[in-house]
């Protein structure tokens, strides 16, 4: 069982104005995924080791050195990230439920989702004409479903639209998965299947 006392509130980091941005994110209050955005899940690290420190000061040192190395890993995909989305800056990224908007706000893309923050809500017919209406306008290639999800919404609508299908993965659900691999997977999807103007 999880002691509430030793629970880490990362909120505060999530939502803050890192020294990398212009400004907070421009994200719905709604959305949890900030581990979607490098930096940010780097900057929560810290605020881990800074509470098992105090937890376990004889084992401080080492909580900040793997923070640190975890921030370095981190930059490091942040970097690739920037990269290969570099001339994507204003790209639509349709996704089959809005958990990346802070992946989103961190490389200059516009996230439009089918479903809200809520993957458990079905889009409403209207929701999906506007969306409809989105891919057509912006000349969208691809619909992203996410990982562990059925694609059926995703499917018709991509095939009504006559665009590609791919799979983005928000990692909801603790699967064991290493985090680096699987952000680039998701870069390889993102640079497989989005129409940047750059």
């Amino acid at each position: 069982m999880v002691d509430p006392a030793h629970v880490v509130d990362v909120e505060a980091v999530a939502r803050a104005q890192l020294p990398a941005d212009a400004g907070p994110p421009d994200v719905d209050p709604d959305d949890p995924h900030f581990w979607l955005d490098p930096l940010r899940f780097a900057a929560a690290g810290h605020e881990v080791a800074t509470e098992l420190a105090a937890l376990d000061p004889e084992g401080a040192a080492g909580y900040r050195a793997r923070a640190q190395a975890l921030e370095a890993d981190l930059m490091d995909l942040d970097g690739e990230f920037g990269a290969v989305l570099a001339g994507c800056t204003g790209a639509t990224l349709v996704t089959s439920h809005e958990a990346f908007g802070y992946l989103a706000d961190r490389y200059g893309l516009e996230q439009v989702g089918i479903a809200g923050v809520d993957p458990e809500v079905e889009p409403s017919p209207a929701r999906m004409r506007e969306v409809a209406g989105v891919i057509a306008d912006t000349d969208v290639l691809t619909i992203f479903f996410e990982a562990r999800a059925s694609p059926r919404v995703v499917e018709v609508l991509a095939e009504e639209m006559g665009v590609q299908v791919d799979v983005l993965d928000p990692m909801e659900r603790g699967t064991g998965a290493d985090y680096v691999e699987v952000m680039r997977a998701n870069l390889e999807a993102l640079e497989r299947g989005l129409n940047c103007p750059g």
